[in-house]
């Protein structure tokens, strides 16, 4: 081959790879641009994603908020409804019985005047244990459950339990039984007055009720704690917990 063809081969392979690169340059820009609106737009909807999951989290918290509300409003209607009542356990069951009668004859042994005029309702209710003696649950026409409750409770701190017995209640050969008397509590705070006393085992000092709430102290010197919720119980259960590591 001639120099001078030589030459021009090598110009024409030197504007043909020039072509490529500017090609290849071009191609790269274009490139870069649909990466940089890509990005942009990337960024435009990790905004509105973030937007959104912002005002998702306000909803949810609100409608959580909501829900606790309601919740509630349903727990205190249910301990307002339960207000004047009373359970009484430990009465031996009989088929002619009157749980009307029965009440107050456990009243009288408390030392309280109160009649079947007194009294709205009285019933047994089914009871978990097998066998077991289904309790009488009292609704009161006023506050007679507060007295009431505050004499077996000063019965029980003298540790001079009224028993069935006392009340003429024959056990059909059973021993006679103590008979105990508790607010009633919702099923909520029955929940938590079972979880709270089963902590005196290990070291919470009282556990009691009042106006169907459920209070504790840790001892003597300790404040007393309302226990209102599942965090409250959970926290003092977790405290115990640490105290007393199995």
């Amino acid at each position: 081959m001639k120099g001078d063809e030589r030459l021009q081969l090598i110009k024409e392979l030197r504007n043909e790879v020039s072509e490529q690169v500017l090609k290849f340059q071009r191609e790269n820009s274009e490139l870069e641009k649909e990466v940089t609106e890509l990005s942009a737009q990337l960024r435009v909807q990790q905004e509105k994603l973030d937007t959104l999951s912002g005002q998702l989290a306000e909803v949810r918290g609100k409608t959580e908020e909501g829900l606790q509300q309601v919740e509630d409003r349903i727990e205190a209607h249910n301990m307002h409804s339960r207000k004047n009542n009373l359970e009484i356990h430990g009465v031996f069951e009989d088929k002619n019985e009157d749980a009307f009668d029965l009440v107050t004859k456990v009243a009288q042994q408390l030392s309280m005047r109160c009649s079947a005029s007194d009294i709205v309702a009285a019933h047994r209710i089914p009871t978990r244990k097998p066998n077991g003696t289904k309790p009488i649950i009292v609704h009161f026409v006023c506050d007679w459950q507060k007295e009431i409750l505050a004499a077996w409770r000063s019965r029980s701190r003298a540790k001079k339990l009224p028993a069935t017995a006392d009340i003429g209640i024959d056990g059909q050969g059973k021993a006679p039984n103590n008979i105990y008397v508790n607010e009633q509590l919702t099923a909520v705070n029955q929940g938590l007055h079972k979880r709270a006393r089963d902590l005196r085992i290990k070291g919470l000092k009282f556990v009691w009720t009042n106006a169907g709430k459920v209070l504790v102290r840790e001892n003597e010197q300790s404040p007393i704690i309302y226990v209102k919720t599942l965090e409250i119980i959970t926290a003092l259960e977790e405290k115990f917990k640490s105290a007393n590591p199995e």
